[in-house]
């Protein structure tokens, strides 16, 4: 999945002001990911709060990518990058 970077002031200038940005570092996180980021999304989205959710998938030797692949088609507000080895 392609990571879509940017400035504040460019989401600004897209009418998102004041985004928060959540990152989340992940090394074989299959069975507790999911929880922990539809359990932020719907946080920052009760609250109103415009956001993005940054996980960093860090060589995770389990399905940690295939749940976030998953997720991502769910929560809009999600990113995901694969943190190849060597790290």
């Amino acid at each position: 999945m392609p990571l879509e970077v940017r400035s504040l002031a460019e989401w600004e200038a897209d009418g998102i002001e004041g985004m928060l940005s959540v990152l989340i570092p992940a090394h074989n996180e299959e069975q507790r990911i999911g929880a922990t980021v539809r359990g932020i999304a719907e946080a920052l989205n009760r609250a109103g709060i415009p956001h993005e959710i940054l996980v960093v998938n860090d060589n995770s030797g389990d399905g940690t990518e295939t749940v976030l692949k998953s997720l991502a088609a769910e929560i809009r507000s999600l990113r995901y990058v694969n943190n190849q080895p060597p790290n």
